[in-house]
């Protein structure tokens, strides 16, 4: 497997448009150019729907004219997180109480971690596979498992509806 790095940023108890913030919740924010880095290949291995559909911006020849006849196209449903590119650390574990006043104190420190590029998908997510022990040790100073219940991942985009 190769292996290759990156970074990203810690957020504690995250909040974005459609999701409200979720206690005892911890990732690692990455950079959103991670969906647009994996789009062509989701679009390449995203099963889809073949849809007769209207181009309503599709111009005639003339450049005066809509061209409304339907054409067969293949609609693929998939969007970036609403966290955007991310690792989830801890999922909604609570903290034991004597560990919550270290809740937050590492807001927004750059951590690197290291992925493995090949995309990995199932019917609801897209994501990479991630060796991050830095990630580990701040669960552990937290005082939860060093093994977290889901595997750390860098989610990439997901399936709405799913």
């Amino acid at each position: 497997m190769t292996m290759n790095t990156a970074q990203g940023w810690l957020r504690f108890d995250p909040t974005a448009g459609s999701v409200q913030s979720k206690p005892w919740w911890l990732i690692l924010q990455c950079d959103r150019d991670w969906y647009r880095l994996y789009e062509p290949w989701m679009q390449k291995y995203m099963p889809g729907e073949w849809k007769k559909v209207i181009d309503k911006d599709r111009l005639m020849p003339d450049r005066q004219t809509v061209d409304r006849k339907p054409r067969l196209a293949l609609i693929q449903r998939f969007n970036p997180p609403a966290w955007g590119p991310h690792i989830s650390v801890i999922r909604g574990e609570p903290i034991p109480r004597a560990f919550r006043k270290d809740w937050a104190k590492l807001q927004g420190r750059r951590v690197r971690f290291r992925y493995d590029p090949d995309m990995q998908r199932n019917r609801k997510h897209f994501w990479l596979l991630v060796d991050c022990p830095e990630l580990l040790d701040i669960r552990e100073s937290l005082g939860l498992s060093r093994k977290p219940r889901v595997r750390l991942h860098l989610t990439i985009a997901v399936v709405p509806g799913t």
